[in-house]
């Protein structure tokens, strides 16, 4: 048996340290197998977070609220809900929104990242959810719309806003008179968001 031989079925942790690190950047290691306690440099370099957040909107008031949501590097996923406990107002064509992201979205084109919401009344509702970029608000649409328009249904509830579109192919933007309905505090309506977004 060659030196060789014999040295490569005793070969140590001794000899493995004394690699240069040239012979490791480059190349590559067949099948090799790393414990996972021993891979922590790279882990750590990604930031990684969970938490709680707290969703407030800019009109009605809201009560039972939970937030929570995780971050990986630069993406943040949301999820949260409450249910009202004051109406919002009945004739403000002013755009609904809630606020309290944990973390400010990347700034840069026009979202920085959607999501969906659902409200509680009695035909139900669910929409799209937008964050600008920038921000730690979270803006309401109807289904398919056109990001970043202020078109609103001036009359009528958040149902009639998310099914009636044939005349705003565009989609809409939902207004704090949209929400009344789903805000009707004699019926406790609840509310949910789920939300991924960039930071």
């Amino acid at each position: 048996m060659s030196t060789y031989e014999a040295l490569k079925y005793t070969f140590t942790g001794a000899n493995i340290t004394g690699i240069p690190t040239s012979a490791v950047s480059s190349g590559t290691f067949a099948d090799a197998r790393i414990s996972s306690g021993s891979v922590t440099q790279h882990v750590t370099a990604v930031t990684q977070a969970q938490s709680t957040w707290t969703p407030a909107v800019n009109d009605g008031g809201i009560t039972g609220v939970y937030g929570r949501y995780s971050r990986t590097g630069n993406l943040v996923t949301c999820v949260g809900g409450g249910y009202f406990n004051s109406r919002t107002s009945t004739s403000s064509n002013d755009a609904f929104q809630v606020s309290g992201l944990p973390i400010t979205s990347y700034n840069g084109g026009t979202s920085s990242g959607s999501g969906y919401f659902g409200f509680n009344n009695q035909l139900g509702s669910r929409g799209v959810l937008n964050v600008p970029p920038n921000s730690t608000t979270i803006d309401f649409y109807s289904d398919g719309p056109n990001i970043g328009t202020t078109t609103t249904r001036s009359t009528g509830h958040i149902y009639d806003a998310l099914r009636n579109q044939a005349d705003y192919p565009g989609g809409l933007r939902i207004s704090k008179r949209n929400m009344s309905e789903s805000s009707n505090v004699n019926n406790n309506y609840y509310f949910f968001l789920f939300i991924v977004y960039m930071v």
